[in-house]
């Protein structure tokens, strides 16, 4: 079967339809002499590729099969965006087509991911709904679809490891490879495990495990508990609560917990005390196994405890197979099997608290997620009596424990291990560096370097194959860890750096407001909803804003938040430019430093 990238634009009296297979283009238009049977050619031995087709492309093309005319073709895709009632808004015409989603398990659009990769992003000059086309404005609108096929291309090659990952499970698991291709990470899971998608009666209380309980229920205090005797309510998914315990301020929520000893820390280990990051190893996935906490939903769920298994199995067949014989193509089958599999234990969770998925059981999901935390924060209240905790996240704790101190440490996570029958991991941390606790760079002993979130993910990605984070001025961030890491001053990074792309920030409109605006000579400008921006030493560029009618019908105008002052537009493809402001970013991420406090 042969891949055709596809994607689609309608107007009210035209439309066209752009694939490419391998390196040939296919262009079909309204205006195409027998267009209804090369449409209808595209379901046979093609997959599909798209982005976001779905939802849109592939309800026009199931349209377009049935041969309806360029106003009906304008109805539906209306349809499509309104959200209105329209003959072809359902999805069975899901069944007439082989196609991959590349939407699915993805954050963020197209555009946004042209503007990372450092593609062009300038949009068609054609006004969406505009009749009576010219010829010239036909063939730029096809121009335009050829650059979003191509983007499409570039993104499938960046997702192979996924979509890998995917094939392999459907393999091992006897799914159809069509099947395999249009379902989401959840949807698979849910087919392995034998959803069966029933309606179970939820517990309105929330029990703490018996083995556990004690140890709990002496560790946590009464005022935390009292949030965990009831399960939330749907509309509750997003609460938090807040309370300040073992010199952290700690936030329990539906996703776990985070806790933070402060923002805008930095802590090192020295020569009388250590840094040490404990994390449990898979601790959502021994959590359902643990303590029972599958779905009900699941008519396979022991298989689950199999796959875990298996999955160690091969790891450890696939380290055995490196040190032998090197990373041949034994270890590559190895390492794509576990990771087929690990794909299924760490979604397995989500899929419990999904309530469109064949194995939601939203009273197993909230279990483990509770009984994760409560565990969690039992055993940091108990290390706080011999360190100090700096933060904690959803599966881990990062102490700083002075060198007379670590055998109690050790004796207190190895009570917890017992307790739990869960293993823990330790790293020692050289640097700790975080803006939040969503925000850090961790410098192992060893050198390697944890990075997170925005802070982190721009300079991983410089080192890490196949990660597309949104572009946040990624020298910035590079300039941190090489500062951290080796000593290196902020200046010799970025003065040294000469990829624009590095200095660039993707920012996005979002769906509150109508329009972006950049300024000129003070003057207003309106832009795309995704730009991408840097910052320029000419003055006369001002900074971008974004506008949206308060419920009051008043107008407000957002900044948009760290791009610099003057921002220069770099939506077409980017080219190093003379007018560059470096000291910007110098002083940018100098700002950053000052703002760190020792722990």
């Amino acid at each position: 079967m042969q891949n055709i990238f596809l994607d689609i634009e309608v107007y009210p009296e035209w439309w066209c339809v752009v694939g490419k297979i391998e390196n040939r283009w296919i262009v079909i238009t309204s205006e195409t002499s027998g267009w209804v049977k090369s449409i209808r050619s595209l379901k046979f031995d093609l997959l599909i590729i798209g982005y976001n087709i779905k939802g849109y492309d592939l309800r026009i093309l199931n349209g377009l099969c049935d041969g309806i005319s360029p106003k009906s073709v304008y109805e539906i895709s209306e349809a499509i965006i309104n959200d209105t009632e329209n003959i072809y808004n359902n999805y069975y015409y899901w069944n007439k087509f082989v196609f991959l989603d590349l939407y699915d398990d993805f954050a963020g659009s197209l555009k946004e991911f042209e503007s990372n990769k450092g593609m062009s992003i300038r949009e068609t000059s054609v006004p969406f709904g505009k009749r009576n086309l010219t010829q010239v404005e036909k063939e730029e609108i096809i121009e335009y679809c050829k650059h979003d096929v191509e983007a499409v291309e570039v993104l499938f090659n960046s997702r192979k490891d996924y979509i890998s990952a995917k094939l392999k499970l459907a393999e091992m698991f006897d799914i159809n490879t069509n099947t395999c291709y249009k379902s989401t990470n959840a949807k698979m899971v849910a087919l392995i495990l034998g959803g069966e998608g029933r309606y179970i009666p939820q517990s309105s209380a929330f029990i703490i495990p018996e083995n556990v309980r004690e140890y709990v229920e002496s560790n946590v205090p009464k005022d935390v508990l009292k949030e965990f005797e009831y399960f939330k309510d749907d509309d509750d998914e997003d609460k938090t609560v807040e309370f300040n315990l073992f010199g952290n301020v700690v936030i329990f929520g539906s996703g776990g917990i985070h806790s933070s000893i402060g923002d805008n820390i930095i802590g090192m280990s020295d020569e009388n005390n250590l840094l040490i990051d404990i994390d449990v190893t898979s601790y959502y996935p021994n959590l359902i196994m643990k303590f029972d906490y599958m779905s009900r939903n699941a008519n396979n769920g022991k298989l689950y405890r199999e796959i875990y298994d298996l999955r160690l199995k091969l790891k450890s067949e696939m380290n055995k197979e490196n040190e032998t014989n090197g990373k041949t193509p034994l270890y590559y089958d190895l390492s794509l099997q576990q990771n087929a599999l690990k794909l299924v234990l760490n979604t397995t969770y989500g899929t419990m608290k999904n309530k469109y998925s064949k194995l939601y059981d939203k009273e197993m999901g909230s279990s483990v997620c509770y009984l994760g935390q409560l565990l969690l924060v039992s055993l940091a209240n108990k290390l706080s009596s011999c360190s100090t905790v700096i933060q904690t996240n959803t599966d881990g704790i990062l102490i700083k424990v002075s060198k007379d101190n670590v055998q109690q440490v050790k004796t207190l996570v190895e009570e917890w291990e017992s307790l739990t029958d869960m293993k823990m991991e330790w790293d020692n941390i050289k640097v700790f560096v975080q803006k939040d606790v969503n925000n850090y760079i961790n410098i192992e002993a060893n050198g390697k370097s944890k990075l997170k979130g925005r802070w982190g993910n721009q300079a991983d990605a410089k080192y890490v194959e196949q990660k597309i984070p949104n572009l946040n001025a990624p020298i910035t961030h590079v300039a941190l860890v090489n500062y951290y890491v080796n000593g290196t001053p902020i200046e010799d990074t970025i003065n040294n750096c000469n990829n624009i792309l590095d200095f660039c920030f993707t920012t996005k409109m979002g769906h509150h407001y109508k329009k972006v605006l950049h300024y000129i000579n003070d003057e207003p400008v309106e832009l795309n909803k995704v730009n991408r921006v840097i910052a320029t030493t000419k003055q006369e560029y001002g900074t971008l804003k974004k506008l949206k009618y308060e419920d009051d019908g008043t107008l407000r105008y957002d900044k948009i938040s760290e791009i610099p002052v003057h921002s220069y537009i770099l939506n077409d493809l980017p080219e190093m430019i003379d007018h560059l402001d470096r000291q910007w970013y110098i002083d940018f991420t100098k700002n950053k430093i000052k703002e760190m406090v020792i722990v």
